[in-house]
């Protein structure tokens, strides 16, 4: 995993009571001042209704503005078992 890309994912924080177990297949798209990165969240972890098990398909943008990363927009698609 490229050190840019691995820096990327990071950033997708889980949520309260969500612990983020991993990143697979990702891929990311460079187009200069602007990343596509796509792939699969595994998040398991506990809520109201109990423990959860889920996998997410993701798609992120990254734009870089003022010398910084920014997600410029998001899409997550929670695969069905």
């Amino acid at each position: 995993m490229g050190r840019r890309a691995a820096a990327l994912i990071r950033r997708r924080r889980p949520r309260s009571g969500e612990l983020a177990t991993g990143v697979v297949g990702y891929r990311l798209r460079d187009f200069g001042d602007v990343h596509v990165i796509t792939g699969v969240l595994h998040l398991r972890g506990k809520g109201r209704q109990g423990a959860f098990d889920r996998r997410y398909q993701f798609t992120d943008t990254w734009q870089r503005r003022n010398g910084r990363w920014q997600i410029i927009a998001a899409q997550d698609y929670l695969i069905p078992r």
